[in-house]
């Protein structure tokens, strides 16, 4: 993989916009060497689950040696390559229509793209967890749910993930539940719808 830029940092890890030798974008999420099982039921879940509203698996690695700049990977780590959603921050794209009837047109849309999304992982028994406007690139019409790092099986959890001001009230005591992405995609809405 080619290194492009970092993209995010956050509690669990990095994640890196990298371009594999076909020359097709990817994202890297470079994860603790104690993240390996969580990583691998993520791979696992990505792989189950198929629609055009979600990112791809490609696979997992594991760095048995120090990858050093600019990846700057420690031993040890584990490394999820996903698909690259393309598109812009679904946030900044809806809030830069100024005509109130194209801002509802594409919240609509991107409504749609997300409940498929979604319709595929509860199929699948799970929960994403951490839905919010960041996780929803658009590109034009089409909107994409990204990363699945608190993406969870139905029932109840001992940890607390994903971003408080989307979180339903039972998600903040550990339910996961297609009610909890719900409440998660509800509150994206009104983000989006207000700007």
């Amino acid at each position: 993989y080619r290194y492009e830029r970092e993209l995010a940092r956050g509690a669990t890890g990095r994640v890196l916009a990298v371009t594999d030798r076909g020359e097709i974008p990817r994202v890297a999420k470079v994860l603790g060497a104690e993240a390996g099982a969580h990583a691998q039921w993520e791979l696992d879940a990505l792989l189950r689950v198929r629609s055009p509203h979600l990112v791809e698996a490609i696979e997992l690695l594991r760095a048995h040696e120090p990858l050093g700049a600019p990846f700057s990977v420690p031993r040890g780590a584990w490394i999820l390559v996903e698909g690259r959603a393309s598109g812009e921050p679904s946030a900044a794209v809806i809030a830069a229509l100024e005509d109130d009837d194209r801002r509802g047109a594409r919240v609509a849309s991107a409504t749609i793209g997300v409940l498929r999304a979604l319709s595929a992982l509860h199929a699948q028994g799970l929960s994403h967890g951490d839905l919010k406007p960041d996780n929803v690139p658009l590109e034009g019409e089409h909107a994409t749910l990204v990363d699945l790092g608190a993406a969870a099986p139905f029932g109840r959890s001992t940890t607390l993930s994903g971003t408080l001001a989307f979180m339903a009230p039972e998600a903040r005591e550990g339910e996961r539940s297609p009610a909890t992405d719900l409440y998660a995609l509800g509150a994206t809405v009104v983000a989006w719808a207000t700007g």
